[in-house]
């Protein structure tokens, strides 16, 4: 768990390569960290990397894979809700 002067960091964005597979406690750092959104780059990358549908089952939050996607931008003024613009 990240941990910032005795409290647990919270983040609306959460950016990570896709997994090779699930590590041991990938449910308790989502549910700590409790991002908005996820974006995932890369891939599956081999026959026994975890499913994009196993990978939702953590997240309450909106997914954007860069390899379905392409690039995401995301435009924030810290005020507003977080702006999304795909381009492939």
């Amino acid at each position: 768990m990240l941990i910032n002067d005795g409290e647990a960091i919270k983040s609306d964005v959460l950016k990570m390569s896709y997994p090779k597979q699930i590590p041991q406690y990938f449910n308790e750092f989502i549910q700590t960290v409790n991002p908005k959104m996820a974006i995932i780059t890369g891939g599956k990358s081999s026959k026994y990397s975890p499913t994009i549908i196993e990978i939702d089952e953590f997240f309450n939050s909106e997914l954007f894979l860069t390899d379905s996607v392409g690039a995401v931008w995301l435009f924030s003024d810290g005020k507003n809700p977080i702006k999304v613009e795909e381009w492939k």
